[in-house]
């Protein structure tokens, strides 16, 4: 779902996307998938052209039937700190979770400088949280969210809305809200 996701969404936006990964999981059909995507079966020819790695777990109940060698996929696609260093210095790093450690991405990387992962997780859950509201209460007046982001502050009306202002501090969650007003 993420990869086809981001392989619909990214391109909208102007991104280049390559997918990687071996023929197993990943046909080459997923090239098709949308203008503007790519299919890389060299993760370090891959690495070398992109400034975001974003990385996906492999799903081990998903592979019923799928023969792969798992030490050959770790050796050939895990993301660990000297082939980052070598192939895409100044990459950011992402994974939408969860994530298994020393498979698809070595610890030293997903909490090393480069990663995002921390953020990335918590701005999906804020993401998925406000979707299900939306979805539930799709009349309701929907509360804005505490500008704890840079581009939240953009968004807002007037100036000096952001994280320490003493405007955005008395804003309380929309999950607070929404309990105040009976809903779970």
């Amino acid at each position: 779902r993420v990869a086809r996701s981001n392989g619909l969404l990214l391109p909208r936006l102007g991104a280049r996307v390559i997918f990687c990964g071996p023929p197993a999981l990943l046909p080459e059909i997923a090239g098709e998938l949308a203008p503007g995507i790519a299919v890389e079966r060299d993760f370090d020819r891959a690495l070398e052209q992109s400034q975001v790695v974003m990385m996906l777990r492999i799903q081990k109940e998903r592979l019923a039937g799928v023969q792969i060698d798992l030490d050959e996929y770790m050796n050939r696609y895990q993301l660990n700190a000297e082939r980052l260093l070598r192939k895409a210095p100044q990459a950011i790093v992402m994974h939408p979770g969860p994530m298994i450690r020393g498979l698809e991405i070595s610890s030293e990387v997903a909490d090393g400088p480069q990663s995002v992962i921390a953020q990335q997780v918590t701005h999906g859950v804020a993401v998925r949280m406000a979707l299900v509201q939306r979805a539930l209460l799709p009349d309701a007046e929907i509360p804005s969210a505490p500008a704890t982001a840079p581009h939240a502050a953009m968004q807002k009306k007037g100036a000096g809305i952001g994280p320490s202002s003493p405007r955005s501090a008395s804003r309380k969650p929309a999950s607070k809200i929404a309990r105040k007003r009976g809903k779970p």
